[in-house]
């Protein structure tokens, strides 16, 4: 909540620079979509978009959101769930809830950046609307993944469960019964599923894939990161600074490393998480 907090007063703090003479803002919209710079990082969640923020800040051409304000919680459930024919409510979804945000970005002449996980479900509205827009998928390890999901409480009473996605092909008494393992595996796929059908669709120019793992241990990663969005790196002492500090740690409810869980359960999220093969994960 704090950080929501601070990304809607950092918004209203830079209201008042705006480097863009506008005179004709009924024309303003057509020239927001189709010439503002931004970037969406799509994301499982856990997966070091708050580090991810931080880095990205580093640059004071970009305007970095990580949760603003509508957050798109239980939104992002409903676009997911309207599948392939939902577009067009994606698109009066993200016009809805984010056209103030680029609005100001675009008359700053900012670059948007938001790195929260909750648009990844809106992807495809973000790439039609956005022509100059890039993607950034960010793959975690899903036994680090699950092992964070299980200890914040995903779907054992968490209070964003109500928007957390759910199977559509598996009836409710087979969902209740799978474990907080099985149903945080199955997150995990679903979504990287869904970006992978992203990627598959639209032009692959337009979208980076990075692993955490990386971008938690090399420096370079971001610069890496930089390069594809056309920005000048940054230094990497600052990098390596920010590297140091751990963001957004879980520091109670010690489940267990997945080396430490019974061979039934890693065979469990093996199983329910077969992208990770493709991803380097498991072995085949």
């Amino acid at each position: 909540m704090i950080r929501k907090i601070q990304d809607s007063v950092r918004y209203f703090k830079q209201k008042k620079y705006l480097e863009k003479d506008i005179h004709d803002y009924i024309g303003l919209p057509e020239k927001i979509f189709n010439d503002l710079e931004a970037v969406f990082v799509l994301s499982t969640g856990r997966a070091g978009t708050d580090l991810l923020t931080r880095l990205f800040r580093l640059n004071r051409n970009n305007f970095v959101l990580h949760e603003p304000i509508p957050d798109l919680v239980y939104a992002a459930k409903g676009a997911y769930n309207l599948g392939q024919q939902g577009l067009v409510a994606r698109k009066l979804g993200i016009t809805s809830s984010r056209y103030h945000l680029f609005k100001e970005c675009y008359l700053r002449g900012l670059v948007y950046i938001e790195t929260n996980n909750k648009l990844t479900f809106f992807a495809d509205a973000l790439y039609d609307l956005l022509p100059k827009s890039r993607f950034i998928h960010l793959i975690r390890d899903p036994r680090a993944f699950v092992r964070s999901a299980v200890r914040r409480g995903y779907y054992q009473g968490h209070d964003f469960d109500d928007g957390r996605i759910t199977p559509q092909n598996i009836n409710e008494e087979e969902w209740k019964n799978f474990s907080p393992i099985q149903k945080n595996g199955w997150l995990w796929n679903e979504t990287n599923m869904v970006i992978e059908g992203f990627i598959q669709k639209f032009d692959t120019n337009r979208i980076l894939k990075i692993y955490s793992e990386d971008l938690f241990k090399d420096p370079t990663t971001l610069q890496h990161i930089s390069g594809f969005i056309d920005q000048p790196p940054s230094k990497l002492n600052q990098i390596e600074k920010i590297l140091r500090k751990p963001v957004n740690q879980q520091l109670k409810n010690d489940f267990p490393l997945f080396n430490k869980w019974e061979i039934s359960a890693q065979e469990t999220l093996r199983s329910i998480t077969p992208l990770a093969i493709k991803y380097g994960y498991w072995d085949i």
